[in-house]
């Protein structure tokens, strides 16, 4: 970044309006950057790599590929700065034509991108954040999420002894309330009894972790992400490989309203959401799909999930949906089949259960 441009960053930062500000420094910026990464042969490439052709003088020197790669950690996290003095210095003013692709509007997406990581970065310097990503509340220490952290972790050690999983199947996560676009997930593989709270990763929903040197998060961090994402009222989610659960989908079966504590998990059936290997978009896309309108779901071939206000409910819900799952299994063994309640009857249910087991506020 020239120097002559920090006085004005400094300006911005401190100013009131700083996001409208920021948008319009970033846009010139970029502008910026794109004219001397052209200007010095650059071409950005998405994988954090820069690229530069080969040049006439590079021609017939023994050089075995078309082109040089260098790869660097870049201090804005994806906004790739071209044609620095350094860089000069080290490939020659000649360093090569810019790769072109020949479409405009590519260029433009890659403008708007490149733009908008920046505003991003700008806002975590000033949030004193230059790590991972922006915190949209206020931003909170390590020591100030240890509470948060033990609860996961309590939470864990009782699904493994009420047999809800086994050794390090499933996972908890709990989104952060003072930054609701982070979350703290459970590291893979870990016992869930030799956890510690430093053992508990705290992450954005897209897989970034918020500090360095953190154990990685469990392999379904993503439908724990996709889930805050897109439904706000989320705040906690627990995943189990619960024996009645995994039973029914492994059948793909979801659970009719054979009974009316259905309703529980928001709706007047608890769906199975389509097969996708674990760890994966797909999963997490059917995951998502599976839970619209619900609390809970079977994943096929897998588990379940069940997601509340806090972990206290979404612990109580997967086991109630285990309780249903082995009820129901066991009514299939009967000749006929379990009597399934009517969408009429389930109405009533669901209306019923928004004040169930609700107590007043003015009570005791």
């Amino acid at each position: 970044m020239s120097v002559d441009l920090l006085p004005k960053l400094q300006r911005l930062l401190d100013s009131p309006g700083f996001k409208e500000k920021a948008q319009a420094f970033s846009s010139e910026l970029v502008k910026s950057l794109l004219t001397e990464a052209e200007t010095a042969g650059y071409s950005g490439s998405t994988d954090g790599s820069e690229e530069f052709n080969e040049s006439d003088d590079d021609k017939g020197k023994g050089t075995s590929t078309s082109r040089r790669t260098l790869t660097r950690r870049d201090p804005l996290q994806g906004v790739h700065l071209g044609g620095s003095r350094k860089r000069k210095a080290e490939y020659g003013e000649n360093g090569g034509k810019r790769r072109r692709s020949g479409d405009e509007d590519e260029r433009e997406e890659e403008a708007r991108d490149l733009e908008t990581l920046l505003l991003s970065a700008l806002s975590r310097i000033r949030n004193g954040n230059r790590g991972g990503p922006k915190a949209r509340g206020s931003r909170r220490s390590i020591a100030d999420l240890t509470d948060l952290r033990k609860q996961i972790i309590s939470t864990s050690i009782h699904m493994q002894s009420s047999g809800l999983v086994l050794h390090t199947s499933g996972n908890v996560s709990i989104r952060v309330p003072s930054a609701p676009d982070l979350m703290l997930v459970t590291p893979t593989g870990m016992d869930y009894k030799a956890l510690k709270p430093s053992d508990i990763v705290l992450m954005d929903f897209k897989g970034r972790p918020y500090n360095s040197g953190q154990r990685k998060p469990s392999s379904e961090w993503r439908f724990h992400g996709d889930i805050y994402l897109r439904r706000t009222d989320v705040k906690a989610i627990v995943h189990t490989h619960s024996t009645f659960c995994t039973t029914m989908s492994c059948l793909r079966q979801g659970i009719p309203a054979f009974h009316y504590m259905v309703g529980a998990a928001g709706g007047s059936t608890i769906r199975c959401a389509k097969y996708g290997t674990y760890g994966t978009q797909d999963l997490s896309d059917a995951a998502v799909e599976a839970l619209k309108g619900r609390k809970a779901c079977l994943l096929a071939n897998h588990g379940m999930i069940a997601v509340g206000k806090d972990l206290k409910s979404a612990l109580k819900l997967a086991e109630i949906v285990e309780n249903l799952c082995e009820m129901y299994w066991r009514s299939l063994q009967a000749t006929g089949g379990p009597v399934i309640l009517d969408d009429k009857e389930m109405d009533i249910i669901l209306k019923k259960f928004k004040s169930y087991g609700k107590q007043p506020k003015s009570c005791c």
